[in-house]
């Protein structure tokens, strides 16, 4: 299901202390501030959980997941499916692990951006 950000989305504590400005996103004060209009399709393969305030459960996890996943960015893949991890926990979203299991066994088919290193 495609899905569009509405308001700036920021994601703090994420583990990189630098200054970076990508393609709808940027990174200050160990904090991602995704912008505005970014348009993403959810969890791909997956169910995107049960529906909240019209939103799925999971979409924080999912639009920072494809966001990162999607631009370059100096964050690793693994960074990326860490945050990924824990926004899905801190949304109590019951198959987080399999989730982060998922994207850890497949998720290299889809990566674009970011380190390199896993």
């Amino acid at each position: 299901m495609d899905m569009i950000l509405k308001e700036d989305l920021l994601i703090e504590d994420i583990g990189f202390k630098h200054t970076f400005t990508g393609d709808y996103f940027m990174i200050e004060l160990n904090t991602l501030r995704i912008k505005r209009g970014f348009k993403w399709n959810g969890a791909t393969f997956a169910h995107d959980g049960k529906r909240i305030d019209g939103k799925p459960i999971t979409w924080k996890a999912t639009c920072l997941h494809d966001l990162l996943y999607t631009r370059r960015s100096p964050l690793t893949r693994l960074m990326i499916d860490k945050l990924f991890y824990r926004e899905l926990v801190d949304a109590k979203f019951k198959p987080a692990y399999i989730y982060y299991l998922g994207v850890r066994l497949f998720g290299w088919i889809m990566f674009k951006g970011g380190m390199k290193n896993t």
